[in-house]
């Protein structure tokens, strides 16, 4: 099992006039050439999409992301000497409120495409550990994206981008599925679990699979749905790390998007998260067209997975410290008697106890929950010294 990195980067921007500016100064700006069609490699940070983009002479890594509007990193921006006239500010995921500032960019390239006049959000995007991590940038939106057709490929890792559906040329008897952009552009498609019409984001942001909020879990599971539990933080919104929550992981018997039927779906049940997520969405070439407003997914791979094999834990950075952040019920972590809080110090006698960021991020992407056999971990809990053993086990499948 994978250490993902969930990162919900939703900026809700709070009531002004100003506010309605900026939104609009979002929603410009055009792509200069004609008729085009560009492939463009990109690379994969766990499920994420990187693609790199072109300022001011200045070649930039930013997370393709339908989830969210065009950002420049603070750090970024400095280093293009970008200054922002205006700023308002915005609530993130867990109602932490922040300044952000807006501009007009004159062009930002990808590949030999320019797009121009189009509008970007400066802000830290360093505060979080999970985005530090990724080394990027800043965010591609769907700002940005609406004005143009996308196909992400990323078992092939590339994205084409083309000026229309005809010239992309993709050959498929798949039927697109409509969706409906919301002001910010983001794409949000009608999906049918159990029988009942579920609204969800299709966020290329997020590396999870899908999600749907926890009230909804009662309305679309049946008798055949088999579900479990687990309780603390698994992700980061733009402020840092999320506060502690339960977490339904549930198997529907009957769910689908379009004319796709995906029968025993894995579904993650958390506060009012409603996102389809790229760990899900991997397994197809997803073509996105703002134009006609509609997706097509195109599948890629034979399974889509429909089981958790965990250790049962999960862990963030804490003041240089590697902190279990997460437990699942039932699972050998919580068995083997792990606790939320506990410092990480040593695994299989790796020594883990004191953590710079920089460690940080090869821990979460190269280590520890990646190892796939036995894991003893010792831990500090208060001034006692704790070792446990912990194996992979199916929690559901």
């Amino acid at each position: 099992m994978k250490q993902h990195v969930f990162i919900i980067l939703i900026l809700v921007f709070l009531s002004s006039c100003s506010t309605v500016n900026d939104f609009l100064l979002m929603k410009k700006g055009k792509v200069v050439q004609k008729d085009f069609k560009e492939v463009i490699p990109i690379t994969l940070k766990g499920d994420h999409v990187i693609i790199e983009v072109k300022i001011k002479g200045q070649y930039l890594n930013f997370l393709l992301d339908t989830g969210a509007p065009n950002v420049i990193s603070l750090e970024a921006a400095n280093r293009l000497k970008l200054s922002t006239k205006k700023s308002s500010d915005v609530r993130d995921s867990e109602e932490r409120v922040s300044k952000v500032g807006y501009l007009k960019l004159d062009t930002l390239s990808v590949g030999n495409l320019d797009f121009i006049n189009t509008g970007v959000a400066i802000t830290d995007l360093n505060k979080s550990e999970s985005i530090n991590c990724m080394r990027i940038d800043g965010i591609l939106g769907a700002n940005l994206m609406q004005k143009a057709v996308w196909a992400i490929d990323s078992k092939k890792e590339i994205v084409t981008v083309a000026s229309s559906m005809e010239i992309l040329g993709v050959s498929t008897k798949v039927t697109p599925v409509s969706f409906k952009p919301s002001f910010g552009r983001s794409p949000h498609i009608k999906v049918m679990c159990n029988g009942e019409e579920v609204s969800l984001l299709i966020d290329t942001g997020s590396d999870g699979l899908i999600t749907m909020p926890a009230s909804t879990f009662e309305k679309v599971s049946d008798e055949n749905t088999s579900s479990m539990f687990g309780f603390g933080s698994k992700g980061s919104g733009l402020s840092g790390q999320l506060s502690e929550d339960t977490v339904r992981h549930a198997i529907i018997s009957n769910f689908s998007i379009g004319e796709h039927d995906l029968n025993r779906q894995m579904i993650k049940f958390y506060r009012e998260s409603d996102r389809v997520g790229m760990e899900f969405l991997k397994n197809y070439i997803v073509v996105f067209d703002w134009f006609e407003k509609e997706m097509t997914l195109i599948p890629n791979t034979k399974e889509i997975t429909t089981s958790i094999n965990s250790y049962g834990f999960s862990y963030v950075l804490t003041e240089n410290s590697l902190v279990v952040s997460f437990i699942y019920n039932n699972s050998s972590a919580e068995i083997a008697g792990l606790k939320i809080g506990d410092q990480i110090i040593e695994v299989n006698g790796t020594k883990y106890d004191e953590i710079s960021r920089d460690r940080y991020c090869e821990v979460i992407y190269s280590e520890i929950l990646q190892i796939g056999g036995p894991l003893s971990v010792s831990v500090m809990r208060g001034d006692e010294k704790l070792t446990f053993d912990v194996n992979t086990t199916t929690l559901l499948e």
